[in-house]
């Protein structure tokens, strides 16, 4: 490849660019003193032996200087380069390297676009026998395969596919190169929630009422009450001709409640590992907004992990 030496001189000269050299010679102080009567600045100077130097000069006066050099007889055998630095250098060098400078354009073009771009999907947690519907539900909002991960807000997709797949409680969608990871966490069975003919429908959460819907008995609460375990959310008294009675309840609600746990980890970028046990903990629960921070704690990590957590209560 035919190079440029003028461009490169160009670019030497409105840089500052110096260079280095290590001379070997019996006038080295006369060298130095005509060198500054020239008006040639020298810099750096280390003397290494009676006859033996290394300094540093401004490419704008390299010409001079070599022209001084041989008025002292100096010739190539007492000079030495050493090499060039500055502010310029790395301009410098990609002049000089054209090739160095295309092909790593190409590869970090290359690296960025394939890094960003999803080529294989990965599924964890109990939720991963339920891939197929994921799958169909991620498709459905824009993320499947060859989808670029900058085109993709997950955490607002993580809510879309939830509040589409009832069988699913929890829903974590993680980059990790060119692998989407997602980890998801099965809804518990209704039988497990049910408890079966009641004359009440009690609380057995701490937290607020955020949906109730009662077919048969008297709301004791309402929307946005806020509610303890224990209490009675639907009792089966009604007022019938007159007349109290007493039936069974069809009801259910949702409660709602800001959880806090602490984890101590080993390093400072286990974030999604965090949420993990967070939702573990959460036994199936619905979990919602999680936020993590980390602080250093004896050597380790101490991970605060705060979410919304909602439990669905069933009487019928």
């Amino acid at each position: 490849m035919r190079k440029n030496k003028r461009s490169r001189k160009a670019i030497k000269r409105t840089c500052f660019i110096y260079s280095r050299y290590e001379i070997t010679g019996l006038n080295l102080e006369r060298l130095i003193s005509r060198s500054v009567k020239k008006g040639i600045p020298l810099y750096n100077i280390k003397r290494l032996k009676p006859n033996k130097m290394r300094l540093s000069i401004n490419f704008n006066d390299t010409e001079k200087f070599f022209a001084n050099l041989n008025e002292l007889c100096y010739n190539e055998k007492n000079v030495k380069k050493i090499r060039d630095g500055g502010l310029g250098t790395p301009i410098n060098f990609l002049v000089k390297n054209v090739g160095v400078l295309i092909g790593s354009i190409i590869f970090f073009t290359s690296a960025f676009f394939f890094d960003n771009v999803i080529f294989d999907t990965h599924f964890e947690g109990t939720g991963a026998i339920y891939e197929r519907e994921i799958l169909d539900a991620l498709d459905e909002f824009g993320v499947k395969k060859y989808s670029k991960f900058s085109n993709v807000d997950l955490r607002a997709v993580e809510d879309s596919v939830l509040s589409k797949i009832d069988k699913v409680s929890f829903l974590s969608l993680k980059k990790q190169g060119k692998t989407l990871i997602v980890y998801s966490v099965k809804s518990l069975p209704e039988k497990e929630v049910l408890t079966g003919t009641a004359r009440q429908l009690i609380s057995n959460f701490d937290g607020v009422i955020e949906k109730i819907k009662v077919y048969r008995g008297t709301a004791k609460k309402c929307v946005g009450d806020k509610i303890a375990k224990g209490e009675v959310i639907v009792d089966g008294f009604v007022e019938r001709n007159g007349e109290i009675k007493e039936i069974n309840v069809i009801a259910s609600a949702t409660i709602s409640s800001i959880k806090t746990l602490h984890f101590i980890l080993d390093k400072d970028d286990l974030f999604t590992e965090a949420e993990t046990l967070f939702v573990e903990k959460m036994n199936g629960l619905f979990v919602t907004d999680v936020k993590v921070t980390n602080t250093p704690f004896n050597g380790k990590y101490l991970y605060t992990v705060t979410a919304t957590v909602k439990n669905v209560v069933f009487t019928g």
